[in-house]
C-alpha cells in the first residue's frame, strides 16, 4: 500500500520523505474512526488542588497558530513495516488537570518524548493509564515536542496531532497522514504547525476559541486540549541497483553503496 508523503529528521535537519507500505496496491490508505489518533477531551477538568479535598475547575486550554519558526526540509523514500503503529499516546492538557506521581518522558516504543518548554526545558506530565497523560499549560506559553530515538539501528516515523490536526499537513488527524521520521540515535523537536518546507508556526496555548482548531476547515473546537502520537518502525533503506557510469573518470567523489 502506498502513503502519501512523510517527514524525516536527522540532527540539524529535517527530511520530507515519500512513505511506501507493503503491497502493490496503490490507492492511499483510508482510515476507519477508529485509526484516529486524536480523541475528544472533556472539559472543564474537575481537580484535587494541593492534595486536599477541594475542587479547583480547571479551564480547557487549545493551541494556537504561534509566530514562525525557521525549520528546512528535504525528501527521500522509507517504508513502514507495519500500517499499525506499535505504540500510541495521548496527552491532555488544561491549566489544572488531574496530577498523579509525574515524569518527565513517555516511551513509545524506543522513542522517549517529552513536552518542553521554548528553552528545552521539560514539562512534567502525569499518568492517567493507558499510554494516556496529563499536562499543565498556560494561556500564552509556547512549548514543543520532543522526541529521541534510543535504537541504535532501528528508524521509526512519528505521526502527531494536536488539537485533532496533524501537524504536518494540518488536515484532520489520523495514523494514515505523512509524519517525521527519526534515525537511531538522533532527535527530533516539533515546534509548531508546518507551514512550508522551510518554516513551522510555533505551539502556543490558548483559549479554545483562539485555537488554530477553531479557526481551520479541518479543526473542531471540540477536539481542541489533547495532543496525539503514533509511532511506526521503519524498514531498513534498500540501496539503488549498481550501474555502470558512462564515464567515470568525470566522478570526482566515491559513489554510494549499490547492490550488484
Amino acid at each position: 500500500m502506498s502513503f502519501s508523503s512523510k517527514f524525516t529528521i536527522s540532527s540539524a535537519f529535517i527530511l520530507l520523505s515519500s512513505l511506501t507500505g507493503c503491497g502493490n496496491q496503490q490507492a492511499p490508505v483510508t482510515a476507519s474512526s477508529q485509526n484516529n489518533i486524536q480523541n475528544t477531551a472533556t472539559a472543564p477538568y474537575q481537580t484535587n488542588a494541593g492534595g486536599s479535598n477541594s475542587k479547583t475547575t480547571s479551564e480547557k486550554l487549545g493551541t494556537k497558530w504561534g509566530e514562525n519558526i525557521a525549520s528546512s526540509v528535504t525528501t527521500r523514500q522509507a517504508t513502514r513495516e507495519t500500517n499499525t503503529p506499535t505504540s500510541m499516546a495521548s496527552i491532555y492538557y488544561s491549566t489544572n488537570p488531574d496530577r498523579s506521581y509525574p515524569t518527565s518522558y513517555i516511551a513509545l516504543d524506543k522513542i522517549l518524548m517529552q513536552v518542553q518548554d521554548p528553552y528545552k526545558r521539560k514539562m512534567k506530565l502525569y499518568p492517567n493509564g493507558n499510554n494516556n497523560y496529563t499536562l499543565q499549560g498556560k494561556e500564552g506559553q509556547r512549548y514543543q515536542l520532543y522526541f529521541y530515538n534510543n535504537s541504535p539501528e532501528q528508524s521509526y516515523e512519528v505521526v502527531t496531532t494536536v488539537d485533532g490536526i496533524d501537524v504536518v499537513s494540518g488536515q484532520t488527524g489520523s495514523v494514515r497522514r505523512r509524519g517525521y521520521i527519526i534515525s537511531p540515535q538522533t532527535s527530533l523537536t516539533i515546534a509548531g504547525f508546518r507551514k512550508s518546507q522551510s518554516d513551522v508556526a510555533a505551539f502556543r496555548f490558548s483559549k479554545p476559541e483562539h485555537s488554530y482548531a477553531a479557526h481551520s476547515v479541518a479543526g473542531d473546537i471540540s477536539n481542541t486540549g489533547v495532543i496525539g502520537v503514533a509511532v511506526f518502525p521503519l524498514l531498513p533503506q534498500t540501496p539503488p541497483k549498481c550501474a555502470q557510469q558512462a564515464f567515470p573518470q568525470d566522478s570526482e567523489y566515491a559513489p554510494p553503496p549499490c547492490q550488484k
